[in-house]
Parts: structure tokens; sequence; C-alpha cells
């Protein structure tokens, strides 16, 4: 932070809420101690440092300052197992400091847990976690150019039950919601939301190569500091296919409609496509999407995806890839365009094992984002950023850890 009155106060809004959510996820860890006690379990503990140069760090119009990062990540998933139950956890941290014309430090935090209970005909899972990112940090959320110094918080939680009717057909339940709120400036116009996802699919094998996949959902998406909010019903249908021993295959198209306060119908197309090919020798995805989100923005936002990836193992240590996204994203209020913003992104990796524990890795990035015009906002701002980096990890190893309790 820059030392100055509004960046303190951001800072203590942000330690305090910070301090309410770890209690929340306090309670989860001790939901799934109880869960583990006495069963043994596996811990992969893991540390990884990178320094990189990004230009135009804050994704500012017309060009803004140039970074340099340096950054320090650490993991640790743990799982127990006991008959048909498990239990995992994942704290993670991410620590960065950004020199460019002032210094800012930054931290990503996250906690996930999860209980599953396999069954022969029915699979019962829970999961919750909490996260916090930086609003400048390369995980931050397409909120479009000029952003702003804050950070996003998420806390998600979810129940599932898979049900196998036959040897041939599943139908599952789902239930998510998700908490997100900002702590950025009042002028950045960020707004959090509350949404809800209950949802119902089911799949039969059609034959050895042809599924058949299908389902509804509800969601309601409410905005931080408003009593009403926007439902939204959707229904999709489509195949899962298995080209041959390499290739697959999936495609959905359903409908959805959005229903505001008030009675604003907004109708929408819903759509899933991918196509797969999987071999030793290298891996090429293709896929595009179109889906309902909740907005940063405090509406709801039709997204349209595309990502092209490829990765290959050049030798027994060293691998590489190539990723390409294409993000559309349209804030719809009472059926008409707020915001439209289009981010993009291609960046390539490389990495090489120096030995079964330790990873050297590089990459480099171009990214753009810009708001598109609409009828409140006629104007086209672009700002883009690209960026170079190169790490060094070490896998700790598995290490086995006892129950929570004797």
């Amino acid at each position: 932070m820059n030392g100055s009155p509004a960046s303190a106060r951001l800072h203590c809004r942000h330690a305090a809420r910070t301090r309410r959510s770890a209690a929340a996820c306090g309670l989860l860890l001790l939901v799934c101690a109880g869960t583990a006690a006495g069963s043994p379990g596996v811990a992969q503990p893991s540390f990884a440092v990178s320094g990189a140069y990004r230009s135009n760090s804050g994704y500012s119009v017309g060009g803004g300052e140039a970074s340099n990062q340096l950054s320090l990540a650490l993991g640790m998933p743990m799982t127990w197992a006991r008959g048909r139950h498990e239990v995992a956890l994942s704290p993670s941290l991410s620590l960065r400091r950004d020199r460019g014309t002032t210094a800012r430090d930054d931290r990503d935090l996250g906690i996930g847990g999860s209980l599953r209970r396999e069954g022969e005909r029915l699979s019962l899972g829970a999961g919750a976690s909490w996260n916090e990112v930086s609003l400048l940090s390369p995980d931050a959320p397409d909120i479009g150019p000029d952003r702003t110094e804050g950070a996003q918080r998420s806390t998600r939680a979810s129940l599932e039950a898979r049900w196998f009717a036959s040897e041939v057909s599943a139908v599952s339940l789902v239930a998510r919601s998700q908490r997100t709120r900002f702590d950025a400036d009042e002028s950045a116009g960020l707004r959090g939301s509350d949404d809800l996802v209950v949802s119902g699919n089911y799949s039969r094998a059609l034959g050895p190569r042809v599924r058949l996949i299908g389902g509804v959902s509800r969601s309601r998406f409410t905005a931080e500091g408003t009593p009403s909010g926007s439902t939204a019903t959707s229904a999709q249908a489509g195949l899962d296919l298995t080209l041959g021993p390499l290739w697959s295959a999936s495609a959905s198209y359903g409908r959805s409609r959005v229903e505001r306060a008030g009675g604003a119908t907004v109708p929408s197309t819903v759509y899933d496509v991918s196509l797969a090919r999987r071999a030793e020798l290298g891996s090429l995805s293709l896929a595009a999407s179109q889906s309902l989100q909740s907005s940063a923005f405090g509406a709801v936002a039709r997204q349209r995806n595309w990502t092209v990836g490829w990765s290959q193992p050049f030798s027994p240590r060293l691998g590489g890839g190539v990723t390409a996204r294409r993000q559309d994203s349209v804030d719809v209020v009472a059926g008409f365009d707020l915001q439209r913003i289009r981010t993009e992104e291609i960046a390539g990796s490389l990495s090489y094992g120096l030995s079964e524990l330790w990873t050297l890795g590089g990459s480099a990035g171009w990214s753009r984002q810009s708001a598109l015009p609409t009828p409140l906002l006629p104007e086209t701002r672009t700002a883009s950023s690209w960026s170079a980096s190169l790490s060094l990890s070490r896998r700790i190893g598995t290490l086995r850890i006892p129950g929570f309790l004797p």
C-alpha cells in the first residue's frame, strides 16, 4: 500500500473482514477434523518462489507503470481416508511484492475443505472454501481496465448427491452458494453478491461411445445492498462422445431466462462445446461456452468463453504448453447492456524437472482488456499488459500424518 489515508482506511477494513472470514473457515476445519478423527492421512506440502515482470500492472488505459514482482507461494493439500469416507483440506498462501513507482505488498489467501462418502449406488459430498484475491494480482476477476487497489473475497459452500439408478444411468442433485465482497474504492463501482444455484442432472449411456446428458438449474443472484435480485432458470441437453482412442467431444445446448425485479425478463441461450485429444506425446483441447454469472457490478453477466490449449512433453523432464483465451462478458440490467468487457489472453510455459522434488519453470504472456461501447458507455477503452516469470518450486514429499484425535 502507498500509505495514503484512503489506503490506510482500506487496509483497516481489509484486516477486520479477513479476521471474520478466517473465523468462519475455522469452523470448516473443526468439522473436517471431527470426521477425520483417528484416521491416518497424507500431506503433500510444497512451496514455490518466483520472480516476474509485468507491464501496465494496473491495466490502466493509455499505459501505466511497469512493475517487478517477487512472490512466494505455499501450499499443503491434505487428505484422510477411512473406509468409504474421504476428507480433504487445501490451505494456500501467496505473498507478492510489486516494485514500480511505489512499492506495494499483496497477498492471496485460500482454504478449502471437502467431505465425501462413496457408496455402491449413492455418493454424497459437501465442500466449503474461502479465498481472498488482490484486484491487482494475475488471478484477479475480469473487471475491465483501470483496476483499483483492493481485494475480492469469496466464500463458497456446496452439497452434492449422486445416485446410480442402473449400470448405464445416473442422477445427481447439486446445491452451491457463493458470497462475494469487494474492498475497494467506491469510485470503482464494484458490488458484491450472494448467489445460490440448485441443479439436477441426468446421464445415460446410449452405447459404448455415446452418453446422453441433460440438466435443469435455478439460480438466484442478489447484489450487495439491495433486497431484490435476479432469478435465472435454464435447461440443457446434449451428448458426450468418445470418437476414438485419443479423441473425445461433448456438446450441450439449452435456453435460460433471467427474471429481474419489477417483471423484466431477459431470455438467453446457454451452450457448452468441447473437443479434446489426449495422448502421451501431446494434448489438445478446444472449448466454447455461454453461461450466466453474477457480475462484479451488481448485475447478471452473460459470459461467452473461447479457449484453446496445447501441451507437449518434450522429454521425460521437459514439458511445455500454450493457452489462448477470450471472454466476452455483458452485464445485463432490465433488458439492456450496462457494460461489455472483453478479455483476451495468450500465454506459454515451460517446466523442467531438476530432480524428483525440484522443478524449474518459466512463462510469458500477453493480455488485453477492453470496455466495449454500450448505450450508457459509448466509448471503447482498452488496456493491455504483458508479463514474464521464472519460478522454482519444491515438493517436500508425501508425509503420513495421524488423525486429529487419538
